[in-house]
Formats: C-alpha cells, sequence, structure tokens
C-alpha cells in the first residue's frame, strides 16, 4: 500500500511540478533517474491492441495513438542484480502494473500509454533502497533483445533444449527464418525451425531438428533482418554462447525417491533404501555429521535402509524398512520427535510406534501409524491435530491427530495448518483465515485459547481479524473425488480422478495456477487445461508433472523455480518446464524443485545459491540440470 501511495505522490507532483514543451506541446515531467535503471530500461512506442494486449498493431502517428494503445515496458536481465520486484506506472494515466525481477530485469509488461507520456520504473531491491527511471513513449524506437533462454554464459544446456528469444516489442512473424536466427556450434549450422511462440508476438522459439552435441559450445545469432511489425529492423545484432551438458557417465547414480525442502535442501533414495542428501546444511539437515552446505549428493550417516524420506524447512525424517521413524537436523520446536536436541545424523523417533508414510514440513512433522491413526509432533500449533493438547515449548512426542479418522495422505504440515486424505475425502485442521480449512468463509473457531491464537498470528499480520481455527481435522466443503492432495504455503491442492486440479487456501502468487492471485474458501477449479497425475506441491510457487509427464510450475517464480520456455516466469497458469524431459516424480517445496526420469536419473531447476540443485555448482538455472554422482 506504501508503494502504491508512492507512486500515486509521484505523479501528482510531476503534473505539479512539469511544464509544457511549447513545440510539441507535452508535459516535461521532472526525470530523476537511476543511470543503471535507465540504461537498461526499454519502452516500445504505442500499439493499438487488438483483441486484447495478447496482440498488437503499430501505431504511425501521435493522433492515431491517442485510445486503446499499449506500451511495452522491459527491463534487461543483469540490470539490477539484486531487484525483487518492479512497479511499472504511465504518470499521466497513474495506470500501474506490478512485476517480479527474473535475473536483475523483466520481460515485455504491457501498459496503457500515448505517444509522450512519461513511464516510471521503479525497482524494490533486496535490503537496499528503491532506484528509479523515468522513460519517455517515443513514435520510433528500434526492437531489441531482451533475453534469451539458455542466457548468455550459461553451461549444463540441456541437449534436447528449445532456445527462446524475447523481443522488447513484437516481430514480424515473416522476419523469422532460419538465416536471420542462427544456431552454429563455431563451424556449422545447425538445422531447425524458428518461430513465434504461439500465443505471442513478443517471443520466439528455435527448435534444431536434432539433440544438440553434448559438451558443446553454440552460438545464438539474432540479426538485424529480424524487423518489428512496421519493417523497422532490429536495433543491434545479438550473439549469445552457452554450452551444452555432458552427457552424464553410465555409473551415474540412480534414484527411486526424491523430496526438496524449504531452505535449500533435497534429499534422495537409490533403490536399496541409502539416503542422500545435497543443499542447505545449516541445521544438520543433511545427515551427513556435519553442518556445512554440500553442492553435490553426500551420504546420510548411520547405514540405515530406508523406505521413504520427507524434508521440511529444517529438519529431514525417513521410515526404515520397519516402519521405524527418524528424523535429523534443527529440534527447536520437538519436530525431530525425540525430546532431545539438534542432530546431523539420524535419531529414532521417541515410542514404539511404526508408521507408513511421513511428512516432515514447517516446524512440525506427521505420520501415519500402521494402525491407521496419524500422529503429528513438533510447533505447538493446532496444525498439531491434538484436541486437548497443552505443550507450550513444542510438542516433542508424537500427538494423536483427533477425531478418529484413518487417512492414506497428510499434506506437509505448515505452521497453520495440516490436510489428510481419508478415502476420497479432504479433512484440514488448523488456523484458519483465507480459505486454508477449506470449509466455506463460515469457518470454525474451535480454538479457545486466545493466547494461542496471538502466539500464531505473531509476525504474520496478514492473518490478523482472520484467526478462525480448529484443532480437529473438519471435511472440506467439496464433492469432488480426490486421489491425492498436497499442500503450497497457505494452500491445499488435489487431484481427482480425471487429472483435474483443485485448490483452496492463499493465493496470492498465482501458485494454484487458476490465473488468478485471489483466495479460495472451498476447492476450486484450477490448473488451467492440463491435467495433471502428479501434484509436488509448493512454497509460493508449485509444479506439478501433467498426463504425458512434462512438469509443469505455475506462481511467483522470480528466482527461477519455473523453468519456462515462454515471455514470463511469474505464470497464473501452468507452464511448461523446458528441456522436453518427461517424469515420473516431481517435488517443488522451496525455491528449487527435482524430478527424477524413467531411468532414476535427477535434475533440478531453481535458487541454487546453497548447492540444492546438486550439480556441483551454485549456480541458479531456469533449465532442469543433472545431478552430479557427488560422494
Amino acid at each position: 500500500m506504501m508503494r502504491r501511495s508512492y507512486l500515486a505522490a509521484v505523479a501528482v507532483m510531476a503534473v505539479a511540478c512539469g511544464g509544457a514543451d511549447k513545440t510539441t506541446g507535452l508535459v516535461d515531467y521532472p526525470r530523476h533517474s537511476d543511470p543503471g535503471v535507465l540504461h537498461g530500461s526499454v519502452v516500445s512506442p504505442p500499439y493499438a491492441a487488438q483483441g486484447g494486449r495478447g496482440s498488437a498493431l503499430r501505431v504511425q502517428s501521435a493522433s492515431s495513438g491517442a485510445v486503446g494503445t499499449v506500451t511495452y515496458v522491459s527491463l534487461l536481465p543483469g540490470t539490477v542484480p539484486e531487484g525483487i520486484d518492479a512497479v511499472i506506472t504511465n504518470l499521466r494515466t497513474a495506470e500501474t502494473h506490478s512485476v517480479y525481477l527474473l535475473g536483475g530485469g523483466f520481460d515485455p509488461q504491457a501498459i496503457g500509454a500515448v505517444i509522450g507520456d512519461t513511464i516510471s520504473i521503479v525497482v524494490h531491491r533486496l535490503d537496499a533502497d528503491s532506484v528509479q527511471a523515468f522513460v519517455a513513449v517515443n513514435l520510433i524506437t528500434r526492437p531489441r533483445v531482451v533475453r534469451t533462454n539458455p542466457p548468455r554464459g550459461q553451461t549444463d544446456v540441456p541437449v534436447n533444449a528449445r532456445i527462446t528469444i524475447v523481443f522488447s516489442e513484437p516481430v514480424a512473424p515473416t522476419s523469422l527464418s532460419p538465416t536471420t536466427v542462427t544456431l552454429t556450434d563455431g563451424t556449422t549450422n545447425t538445422a531447425g525451425t524458428v518461430q513465434l511462440v504461439a500465443g505471442s508476438l513478443l517471443a520466439a522459439e528455435f527448435a534444431p531438428s536434432a539433440p544438440l552435441n553434448p559438451s558443446t559450445q553454440y552460438t545464438l545469432d539474432v540479426t538485424t533482418g529480424v524487423t518489428g511489425l512496421s519493417g523497422t529492423a532490429l536495433g543491434e545484432a545479438a550473439q549469445i554462447a552457452f554450452t551444452t551438458a555432458g552427457l552424464q557417465s553410465t555409473d551415474a547414480r540412480s534414484f527411486s525417491a526424491i523430496a526438496t525442502g524449504g531452505s535449500g535442501q533435497t534429499c534422495a533414495l537409490t533403490s536399496d533404501g541409502q539416503a542422500y542428501c545435497w543443499g542447505s546444511n545449516k541445521f544438520g539437515e543433511l545427515g551427513d555429521g556435519t553442518n556445512i552446505d554440500r553442492h553435490a549428493p553426500v551420504a546420510v550417516l548411520g547405514g540405515i535402509a530406508f523406505n521413504s524420506i520427507s524434508v521440511g524447512n529444517s529438519q529431514t525424517c525417513a521410515l526404515d524398512r520397519n516402519g521405524l521413524a527418524f528424523c535429523w537436523g534443527a529440534n527447536t520446536a520437538g519436530q525431530l520427535g525425540d525430546g532431545g536436541g539438534a542432530t546431523n545424523v539420524p535419531r529414532r523417533t521417541a515410542g514404539s510406534l511404526s508408521f507408513s508414510a511421513i511428512v516432515a514440513g514447517d516446524g512440525i512433522t506427521c505420520g501415519i501409524a500402521t494402525s491407521g491413526d496419524s500422529y503429528c509432533w513438533g510447533l505447538n500449533s493446532p496444525a498439531i491435530g491434538g484436541e486437548t493438547v497443552a505443550c507450550d515449548s513444542g510438542c516433542y512426542a508424537p500427538i494423536k491427530v483427533a477425531g478418529g479418522h484413518h487417512f492414506t495422505q497428510i499434506t506437509r504440515p505448515e505452521w497453520t495448518n495440516t490436510c489428510g486424505l481419508e478415502g476420497t475425502a479432504a479433512y484440514c485442521w488448523g488456523m484458519g483465515g483465507f480459505g486454508m480449512l477449506g470449509v466455506g468463509n463460515a469457518e470454525p473457531d474451535q480454538c479457545p485459547d486466545a493466547d494461542q491464537k496471538a502466539r500464531m498470528l505473531q509476525g504474520f499480520a496478514a492473518f490478523a481479524g482472520t484467526a478462525s481455527c480448529s484443532k480437529v481435522p473438519v471435511r472440506v466443503a467439496s464433492n469432488v473425488a480426490f486421489t491425492s492432495i498436497a499442500a503450497t504455503t497457505f494452500g491445499t491442492c488435489g487431484l481427482d480422478a480425471s487429472g483435474q486440479s483443485y485448490c483452496w487456501g492463499y493465493n496470492s502468487q498465482a501458485q494454484f495456477g487458476d490465473g488468478t492471485t485471489t483466495y479460495h474458501a472451498v476447492p476450486t477449479p484450477a490448473g488451467g487445461d492440463v491435467r495433471f497425475r502428479m501434484l509436488g506441491g509448493g512454497n509460493q510457487r508449485s509444479c506439478a508433472l501433467a498426463t504425458s509427464g512434462q512438469a509443469y510450475c505455475m506462481g511467483n517464480a522470480w528466482n527461477g523455480v519455473c523453468a519456462v520456455s515462454s515471455t514470463s516466469c511469474n505464470p497464473k497458469l501452468p507452464m511448461l518446464v523446458s528441456g522436453g524431459y518427461e517424469f515420473t516424480v516431481v517435488s517443488s517445496v522451496g525455491a528449487h524443485a527435482c524430478a527424477l526420469d524413467a531411468n532414476g536419473r535427477a535434475y533440478c531447476w531453481g535458487y541454487n545459491s546453497s548447492g540444492s540443485l546438486g550439480n556441483n555448482t551454485t549456480t541458479t538455472s531456469y533449465v532442469p540440470v543433472a545431478v552430479v554422482r557427488g560422494q
């Protein structure tokens, strides 16, 4: 709200302080621009929106651009490397759009404008002041290449990748050809086709006719033969060099299960039950006896053969072949379930329970016992599901979930809420508000402990005034027969037998993939037209496997968690992960995602500062990269 108010004030100030140019009649707005942002900003001439902003027609004169025209605003990658998001405003009309940054820039964003308008671009940075630039809308500019996927200098590019080119304004389809867009390996042109991405005039895709050669440097050339809709040539040619990945060795490790965590960890199991982990290790959640981040897989100590594994925000838990639960990592709230302190090697959970499933979450861990009863332990929260439990400092041993339900699946527990599947019916318990319990807007208030609710809401003001709550599972208000469910942050999604996705709860970052950013109080169809066979869960973004086996991602993905071949990486609808891979399993908790192919090979993509991708680097990747063998 403060950002919007600031921009409105800037617009008013500009009108009040600016003078009229007597030669052009245009308002002269003050332009106190940051040089870096100004240099990286690209604003196109106005285009007449024909049938919506997805298509365009070049405006040829100032008078013809008076009504119903849009300009495309871009920020070149690397302009503000530490930038988080940007607010784009037409100072004349006060029309405002927000966009997340990807690699220090953003793809073209359409905003209503005519010739002579001034566009304000405010970029918000992490732990730093905002920076701003003012750019005028002119009649003539030359199109530019905004970015490519893969970007310049990227290594480990999949050999079956397709190359995407994003332009600053619509380009003429007829100007795209194998002579104006070429791909060479230094000596030989690569055969392929180039055409606009379906539904866009702003992005083209070069599709090689055959897989690229491994461990080879390629150069993509976009020549000035590419033109805008009016025939204006590209402002400058672009040359993008990248290197393909080497073929994975024949002795590469094969996995049967993989799980990602909320703080940048990943763990996987081999077919014989050996556990390997990589990524963030601040709390010892990799189980290798250290607290050192690992950029490639390392073996979990203890020599235990596991049947399943789950990674939370600060803890990892697994079940051995007898169903006994072992956990390791932080234990500040009892999430290891053994009453002890933190540990960087597996330690047995207290009690004599055996489990058929275990799920580690945000300060809470839950499991389904072989008896059919469900148990949770960790953070003192209604999400534990214990109706009469009082464990102020944390529940350090498993607590039976109230209600007598026999769940076949439990979602990753958040500190706010948890859900389970009994037969084909979904149940949720914990904090309400924003539809998290899925029971409609008349949510229950079955947590009379006002102090507990106040503690839960502390630090998350968005839930103030919506603190409905249930300590026991309540039936989600839906007749949908669910086959599986998965958690997002403050939300849940489920699949029916046809692969249709339904979601409920918080959806501020479009993580449901239903084209909106509004919350849903009851299960609502999501996922666009894509039908899924597996949901990978998620945070402010989520990924899932389509019935074809291809991975799709949706939601807030400024850090690269959606490896897309398109003009945006903050999709409100499911967007195909690039590379043409088919997977059998996907997990997308946190700021990265990982998946397994039919041969058990692991691939990851997204944020990688702590080695979350397991490819022995700390370089973020917007396309899947193969996990190396490791130790």
